[in-house]
């Protein structure tokens, strides 16, 4: 509602910086480059996101702390499914499914106006209906089922670069569907960011790891 799906595509895969440095603190390794891939995307946010005054917009905040979220979630993933079976995997795929709809459930009224506004709208319900079950059955269902039963048996880098795709899909979808138009600024910030996520999947040597 108060950014573009380009936008948020490109803050979404921030997410794939954000993995390698919060896997410090469960011991896993990093390198040099992650932290040149954190600067360059700083400088991606700041021409993405920072207006004039230094103001955030509301939707681009949102989606920064979703990118949080995201990696938590693929840490979590890969420690799970690494000697989980493929039928295991879809279990643990359900429970998350349960667990994200009884709190979207919870939530849906601070959202929808109940709480503010002491009534609820069957007909805001059923309007919404076709975003609900889209998000539902494909962005989560399908998408993050084979996402887990991926990462199972992928590289994580070559999976980390095939997801961090989801920016220019974004990008591509939002221009076609949605006649976006990036200024100039923003432009450079994708870009940016996308050097970003690219440079922190690159393999180095393991001499040249820090910890």
């Amino acid at each position: 509602m108060f950014t573009t799906a380009s936008k948020a595509g490109f803050l979404t895969t921030l997410y794939i910086v954000l993995v390698p440095i919060l896997g410090i603190i469960i011991r896993h390794k990093t390198h040099w480059n992650t932290w040149v891939s954190v600067m360059i995307a700083a400088v991606g946010l700041y021409f993405l996101c920072i207006k004039d005054g230094f103001n955030v917009e509301l939707g681009d905040l949102a989606v920064l702390v979703g990118a949080f979220f995201w990696a938590c979630h693929i840490l979590v993933i890969d420690f799970f499914v690494a000697d989980l079976r493929q039928r295991d995997i879809i279990k643990l795929c359900v429970a998350q499914f349960l667990v994200a709809a009884a709190l979207a459930l919870f939530a849906s009224p601070l959202f929808d106006g109940f709480f503010a506004h002491g009534s609820f709208d069957p007909a805001a319900i059923v309007a919404a209906l076709p975003a609900i079950l889209f998000t539902g059955v494909f962005s989560t269902g399908v998408a993050f089922t084979l996402q887990a039963i991926g990462q199972k048996g992928l590289n994580p880098t070559a999976a980390s670069i095939i997801m961090s795709l989801e920016s220019v899909f974004s990008l591509i979808f939002g221009m076609l569907l949605l006649g976006e138009i990036l200024t100039m600024r923003e432009a450079l910030g994708c870009v940016l960011m996308f050097v970003a996520v690219r440079l922190s999947q690159k393999p180095v040597k393991e001499d040249k790891q820090v910890t």
